[in-house]
């Protein structure tokens, strides 16, 4: 089953993490100093807890701390499940 497949319910937001740098600066970063990235674009988004509809939309790029969520498939870190209070920021582009 594909993360896409999921719903999400109350004031969850399921998020694509975005890949960690490989390069900076023209250097290239080697895998264990590469930090998992605390940002992503949003897949899905519930329809908010009863006391109205979430601030982010499907799209939305977001800032999270790096321990939040809960990952969706255990093999995958890629995709996690925030509640929406965990989110710092976002981006509407």
């Amino acid at each position: 089953m594909q993360a896409e497949d999921w719903s999400v319910l109350h004031d969850k937001v399921m998020v694509r993490r975005l890949e960690a740098e490989k390069e900076r600066g023209g250097l290239a970063v080697p895998d264990k100093a590469q930090r998992q990235q605390s940002q992503g674009t949003v897949l899905r988004a519930g329809p908010g807890n009863g006391k109205g509809p979430l601030t982010v939309k499907e799209g939305d790029i977001v800032k999270f701390t790096a321990f939040s969520g809960v990952p969706l498939a255990e093999d995958d870190e890629s995709v996690i499940l925030l509640r929406e209070e965990e989110i710092l920021a976002f981006y509407r582009p």
